[in-house]
């Protein structure tokens, strides 16, 4: 949209409705229409657009270790555990058993208002360390609360449930302190 204007000012989008779907040969898995608000400030400074794409990865960044997470915890699971003469379950049964879970759609549903918020604080006289700041604490805030959803689903379950979840649950530590990490230094510049 952007480069359609070409940057003209008075050209330059509102809005913009992004449609999408992903499927499985015939077979529909999901579909999102979402409608975008553009700053203005994205029409009149450029690097906008390179801090909204480091922080859309950021949020894949968070996903990544929330996926792995999932994949090992259902792995134990299904496995039922770690050892040699267990069972190796196939790949597509993992992805299948992490494909149910609920926490990455929750990651992303808690993450989407964020992002709209996001769009809106950028103005002119909006400081980019405090929307860094701000996303930062959104991404690990949709990490913790969705790793805390898994945490909930399994507290009264079978000792192979919990002893999965403690095993996987090292993963998410990780990206959760990085962001920690970031925060802190974030705040330390301030």
């Amino acid at each position: 949209a952007v480069s359609l204007a070409r940057n003209t000012k008075n050209k330059f989008p509102q809005t913009v409705l992004v449609l999408g779907q992903a499927n499985n040969k015939a077979k529909i898995k999901f579909w999102r229409m979402e409608s975008f608000v553009f700053p203005q400030a994205l029409a009149e400074n450029k690097s906008i657009r390179s801090d909204i794409r480091a922080y859309l990865e950021l949020a894949r960044t968070g996903n990544r270790g929330l996926w792995d997470a999932c994949k090992k915890y259902a792995r134990l699971l299904l496995s039922k555990g770690d050892r040699k003469e267990n069972r190796n379950p196939e790949k597509k049964d993992i992805d299948n058993f992490v494909e149910q879970m609920p926490v990455l759609s929750h990651y992303w549903t808690a993450l989407e208002s964020k992002f709209h918020e996001m769009l809106r604080d950028y103005t002119l006289d909006k400081n980019p360390d405090d929307i860094q700041y701000d996303w930062l604490l959104s991404v690990r805030d949709a990490l913790f609360s969705a790793w805390q959803l898994q945490r909930k689903s399994i507290a009264g379950s079978d000792a192979w449930s919990i002893r999965a979840f403690e095993k996987a649950d090292n993963i998410v530590n990780i990206k959760i302190a990085e962001l920690n990490k970031n925060i802190q230094l974030l705040k330390e510049v301030a």
